[in-house]
């Protein structure tokens, strides 16, 4: 029975990333999607859910909101009775059981939900609240950042911030496994080099976490920008496998600038493909050092090929190294030709 759920749970997620970049699974048994100018979102889910509700006979609880936190939120909801009909809308079909949160109206969704559906606190936060005498998300909005934060043992500014419908947090992609996908979405249209910039780090910063964790490096980096209805996307192909934040922000601020739009951008959508699962190796402790210098060397080379190669693209080549002899000679006589590459002239 548990490998019949495994099998549907990846069926559904195969599904989902045909139809958008971004899919992030949880806990193997819910799933978030960013369907951002993928199209209809509600004729998306309808046919993820019947795919669903053939194979396996029963209906989905699907929430479809602004943010990740709301959108779960809205999936989670046990009693829609008590939600103001201004602030959302049910709709209930044979495969599944929609609950969609609109745009400005968090808060007012938020207000009536009992306490126990706010799953950000732990359950003996939420029973130090009851205790305290609140049993309604709305009866928390008039507290302070530092009273929710003496009240529940949490993050006071985090809840605060939930609790008005606000979830700065992306939706990651994460599936397939040999792909990583992060966006950024800006408020408001941003034409300012330094904010993008400062954008793009974080989300290098990211994604370099999220290597990390899978112990992978990639091979192909893309870069698609949005401003308005036209969309620039910019590749790069690496020889060496990428996992470091330095390495990857230098990259990415290079096709930046290589793909940069005239006019102000909404959003940028960074896509890392070819993983490759780093090897570790034992060390030799008799060579190590001399090894690592080498490899010290080789990656701060690389760094800078590729800062100049982001500055001057195209121009620069590498060439072989010098053999070994010749580079001791040279330093004693700075004049030395290869006569080996003027043998045969006259």
């Amino acid at each position: 029975m548990k490998e019949k759920k495994q099998n549907l749970y990846e069926t559904c997620l195969e599904m989902c990333s045909t139809c958008t970049p971004l899919v992030e699974p949880i806990n193997n048994d819910a799933v978030f999607l960013d369907l951002s100018g993928c199209g209809e979102s509600l004729t998306i889910i309808r046919k993820i859910a019947r795919c669903i509700y053939k194979q396996a006979g029963f209906s989905l609880s699907i929430g479809l909101a602004a943010s990740r936190f709301m959108a779960r939120m809205a999936a989670e909801c046990q009693d829609y009775s008590v939600c103001p009909p201004t602030s959302c809308r049910f709709i209930s079909w044979p495969e599944a059981r929609v609950c969609e949160v609109f745009p400005g109206h968090e808060k007012a969704f938020l207000a009536e939900l009992p306490l126990h559906d706010f799953y950000p606190l732990p359950p003996g936060s939420k029973k130090k609240l009851i205790r305290a005498g609140f049993s309604r998300l709305g009866e928390l909005f008039e507290l302070s950042p530092h009273r929710l934060s003496i009240l529940s043992a949490q993050d006071g500014y985090l809840l605060a911030a939930l609790l008005q419908g606000i979830d700065p947090t992306p939706v990651t992609g994460l599936y397939p496994p040999s792909r990583l996908s992060y966006p950024v979405h800006f408020a408001e249209k941003c034409a300012d080099l330094q904010i993008i910039e400062i954008a793009l780090k974080e989300a290098a910063y990211k994604l370099a976490a999220l290597l990390e964790a899978k112990h992978s490096s990639c091979l192909l980096l893309s870069l698609e920008i949005t401003s308005g209805e036209d969309k620039y996307i910019a590749k790069r192909k690496l020889s060496s496998g990428c996992c470091r934040f330095e390495h990857m922000s230098n990259i990415l601020l290079g096709l930046f600038k290589r793909g940069c739009p005239e006019n102000a951008i909404s959003g940028f959508l960074i896509t890392l493909s070819d993983l490759q699962t780093l090897q570790f190796c034992q060390p030799d402790l008799f060579t190590h050092s001399f090894f690592y210098e080498q490899e010290q060397r080789q990656e701060k080379l690389e760094m800078i090929m590729e800062s100049l190669d982001n500055r001057f693209p195209g121009v620069l080549r590498k060439g072989l190294a010098g053999d070994r002899r010749e580079q001791i000679l040279a330093f004693f006589d700075p004049w030395r030709l290869d006569l080996t590459q003027v043998q045969g002239t006259d």
